[in-house]
């Protein structure tokens, strides 16, 4: 599990051996560049008060709240950990779950935590006080996926019995439950609210992606872009919620008009190299103006993407060795986070790589496979 903080220079990481370590980004970045040095040490280590014989309290999912002052961390044994990050003491232990947790996601405001996992509820604790405020029932298997509107006044959750549910917070303390994907579902694979809006858009294994304008609205209406021949993995919106790009197993990229429902490039991945891969993560630099994909060789590819049908491949990098789950920028723009199976999260300068030097500046090496990341 890997987390940046809302700065965007300070990394947490989780582990199986309990251990969250914090690392300080410019230093890494400084040493790497300056010594070469291959042996990173983070700034702090802090560990999980769940270690036990029977119970190595394993680190599976990190995240910090919205103004930073929290850091949120989940265990194999289901107990959610709220970390002060002035002290970095436990400000509060919540029980609520029994089995190990896969998601966490804070309010914007930074007052409510949801937590998820192998269980088929939701839980929702109160931040000032380590409480529950509420919990949500429907899903029948575990729920890997959450997220909030950005007033949020909505919880999205994904779950592995294929449906993804909408929950409405401020309903008077109903919080009625919306499946917005009903019938014979494919697996959902990817789930992102609109930066500025309500709009709520989702992915599933057979390539189609799924628009509701106003999960909300009754009638519920949804629009579906269809044009991927397999599985959709990833989705994202551009940073000025014009675009959504979209990567699937079928080697293709696509730039999609959401508001007119249409397919505005394909990107042919296959077309840039010679052997298949599928492609599992997409992210927007700030600006918009340039696109990151990653797939399962371990290979990642930046474009320009500016006017439609007019995108340019502008770098390769190819220093992974595992499949790629994670991608990210910081808020400046000016730096690539990636995360592999490979164990190991590589930063990325953009201005070297636009200058052809596609090599990474620095080498966090992990305990455990990367499979998320955030970074503000």
């Amino acid at each position: 599990a890997v987390a940046f903080a809302p700065d965007g220079r300070t990394l947490a990481s989780g582990s199986e051996d309990a251990t969250i370590c914090l690392w300080d980004i410019d230093a890494i970045t400084r040493q790497q560049s300056v010594a070469g040095q291959k042996d990173v040490k983070p700034i702090r280590s802090i560990t999980s008060p769940t270690l036990a014989r029977e119970n190595p309290g394993r680190v599976l999912t990190l995240t910090f709240s919205p103004n930073g002052s929290l850091l949120a961390s989940g265990d194999v044994s289901g107990t959610v950990y709220l970390w002060d990050t002035q002290t970095w003491q436990v400000r509060h232990r919540c029980h609520g779950h029994e089995n190990w947790l896969r998601a966490l996601a804070f309010t914007p405001d930074g007052t409510l935590l949801a937590s998820s996992g192998a269980e088929t509820m939701v839980r929702l604790w109160d931040t000032a006080t380590g409480r529950i405020v509420d919990t949500f029932y429907g899903h029948t298997r575990s729920v890997w996926a959450l997220g909030f509107a950005s007033a949020g006044n909505m919880l999205y959750s994904a779950g592995d019995d294929g449906s993804l549910r909408l929950w409405n917070l401020g309903s008077g303390g109903e919080h009625p439950a919306f499946r917005l994907i009903q019938g014979d579902p494919a697996s959902v694979f990817a789930v992102t609210f609109h930066p500025e809006s309500t709009l709520l858009a989702a992915s599933d294994e057979k390539g189609r992606i799924y628009l509701w304008d106003n999960p909300l609205a009754d009638p519920l209406e949804c629009r579906t872009l269809v044009g991927h021949t397999g599985k959709v993995d990833a989705i994202a919106f551009s940073p000025d919620g014009q675009i959504l790009a979209s990567v699937s197993n079928d080697e293709t990229v696509r730039l999609w008009d959401w508001n007119k429902s249409s397919c505005i490039e394909i990107i042919n991945v296959r077309a840039n190299r010679n052997r298949s891969q599928e492609l599992t993560s997409v992210a927007f630099d700030p600006t918009g103006v340039y696109l990151t994909v990653g797939g399962t060789d371990g290979d990642i590819y930046l474009w320009h993407i500016g006017e439609p049908k007019s995108s340019r491949l502008c770098a390769v990098l190819q220093e992974h060795t595992g499949p790629i789950r994670a991608l990210s920028f910081n808020a400046q723009g000016d730096l690539l986070v990636s995360g592999s199976m490979d164990r190991t999260i590589r930063l990325w300068p953009l201005p070297a790589l636009l200058e052809n030097q596609a090599a990474s500046q620095a080498v966090v090496e992990c305990p455990s496979e990367v499979w998320s990341m955030a970074l503000n």
